[in-house]
């Protein structure tokens, strides 16, 4: 599945097709110095995964000052499992917010891992999303949410989600079916809805919750050795939620893959407060 880019006020979803526009600049891969990206905070540069001209009215990702918008991402950078945080300071120079300090791995995803994707121009095309039918609600759940779907089609969503969910979703739990749909429905994401509120540190953002440092024991080896190590986990805030999915993009079979297999998923949001786009991955 090429890329996708979301429309929260449209409700509508633009996808990518393998041909180029000859009125806008959209690209897919290429490197840092094509652009004339310059990189605060990392060094060597993260990876341009795509390159959008916001002048298309169907790519709706807008920042201040700021036609072309980079879809960037850390690869070698986020190694640890955490986001990938970076905002546009202006046209050509981005700044990498997290991990602070980032930490370059040059074997991940796998040694050898290309400096940058091969450049190939693209376009789009844009369908409203029917947020009225159970289908089609459950099918982007995790972009738009279901809250428009009618009683009988609410009924409809949970009669499909009990014949093609986990039945663990609706078992040992104190939940209603409709509760249990509204929960766990995560689609297109392979694994979770991602977090909607900002990690950017400087994010001005309400804090809604402090969590306070903690402690976890670690478990076992793999030799069944007791660890007497624990990990330490420092006070984060939890802030409003200000982050709306802007674009994903999953790999498909034949496809020249980001990592070395396919399964892959690459997420993009952005904070409406701060403007920092936070970047994270999920696999099946």
């Amino acid at each position: 599945m090429p890329v996708e880019i979301f429309d929260h006020d449209r409700i509508a979803i633009s996808r990518e097709l393998p041909k180029a526009d000859s009125r806008h600049q959209h690209y897919y891969g290429g490197s840092a110095e094509q652009y004339g990206l310059r990189f605060r905070n990392a060094d060597p540069p993260c990876h341009v995964v795509y390159m959008l001209d916001t002048a298309d009215e169907l790519v709706t990702i807008k920042l201040p000052g700021v036609r072309f918008v980079p879809l960037v991402h850390g690869f070698q950078y986020s190694s640890n499992g955490g986001d990938f945080l970076y905002r546009m300071l202006n046209e050509k120079e981005i700044e990498v917010i997290a991990p602070a300090p980032p930490e370059f791995n040059p074997d991940f995803p796998y040694s050898d891992y290309p400096s940058h994707f091969p450049q190939s121009a693209v376009s789009f095309e844009q369908r409203l999303h029917d947020q009225t039918t159970a289908e089609s609600a459950l099918e982007y759940q995790g972009v738009f949410g279901i809250d428009q779907l009618s009683k009988t089609e609410m009924n409809r969503a949970v009669a499909i989600a009990r014949s093609t969910w986990h039945t663990e979703y609706f078992e040992d739990n104190d939940w209603s079916d409709e509760e249990s749909v509204v929960i766990y429905g995560c689609a297109p994401f392979m694994q979770t809805k991602p977090a909607t509120h900002c990690n950017n540190p400087n994010c001005t953002a309400e804090i809604v919750r402090t969590v306070e440092a903690s402690e976890i024991e670690l478990p076992p080896d793999e030799t069944g050795i007791l660890s007497e190590s624990t990990l330490k986990i420092d006070e984060y805030v939890i802030r409003a939620p200000t982050l709306d999915v802007i674009a994903i993009h999953q790999p498909s079979e034949g496809d020249e893959t980001l990592w070395d297999w396919t399964g892959v998923q690459l997420i993009w949001q952005l904070c409406s407060v701060c403007g920092c786009i936070t970047v994270n991955n999920q696999c099946d």
